[in-house]
């Protein structure tokens, strides 16, 4: 443990000789929204929609640089949806959709934990896990823990809590520069709030989002 310590130290001071600046903050926005809508024909007015879902996600990472193409630090994320979905139940006399509400809500969700980035050149990429992972979700009552209970926060099994992002720092200035990255994130989930889910099932989530901000190395 000793060496290693004196090796990353002496990895630092070799980047700081070298006039790289070994911090770089991140900082990142991503917004999605999703509808699906049915109508007679096109033109009818619309009526309810089928899905309606918005989704905002701001983060930051802090990574410091090993070496000319790795770096490590720490991240976090939060994400706040709002959807809304249903099943079609006809048209009304004006030609809008009806729909029976079958699930509905919001839910934010935290992750932070570890990073390690490779980086070439503009090009990057991270590879991070979740040290923390909770979700808060009014709309999944369909998923309550051993006990019945839904108000409780989901947690991630400590095994598939991983983040793959693919990205591009642009510079505009010497210590700023503009970031475009795409993102994977894959959990499951096995509690909520502190007990199981019920029936000991988990429960899969995933997605593939942009996000865009600035890099600034102080």
């Amino acid at each position: 443990m000793r060496r290693l310590a004196v090796a990353v130290a002496f990895v630092a001071l070799a980047s700081r000789v070298a006039g790289a600046e070994p911090i770089r903050i991140d900082g990142a926005l991503g917004f999605a929204h999703f509808q699906q809508q049915a109508k007679p024909r096109i033109g009818t007015p619309r009526g309810e929609r089928l899905v309606d879902q918005t989704a905002v996600t701001v983060g930051t990472t802090v990574t410091y640089s090993l070496h000319r193409y790795l770096a490590a630090g720490l991240f976090a994320e939060l994400d706040r949806t709002t959807r809304r979905a249903g099943e079609l139940v006809g048209f009304d006399a004006d030609g809008r959709a009806t729909i029976e509400p079958a699930i509905g809500g919001r839910s934010t969700e935290l992750w932070a934990g570890l990073v390690v980035r490779g980086q070439w050149r503009w090009l990057f990429a991270d590879l991070g896990y979740g040290l923390i992972t909770r979700r808060w979700d009014s709309g999944r009552d369909d998923l309550p823990a051993a006990d019945g209970s839904t108000d409780g926060a989901f947690r991630a099994e400590p095994a598939v809590r991983w983040m793959l992002t693919l990205g591009a720092a642009i510079p505009v200035r010497a210590n700023l520069a503009i970031v475009f990255r795409l993102e994977w994130r894959i959990r499951y989930y096995d509690q909520r709030g502190d007990q199981p889910l019920r029936d000991g099932i988990v429960h899969g989530t995933q997605e593939i989002r942009p996000l865009f901000g600035v890099a600034w190395q102080p």
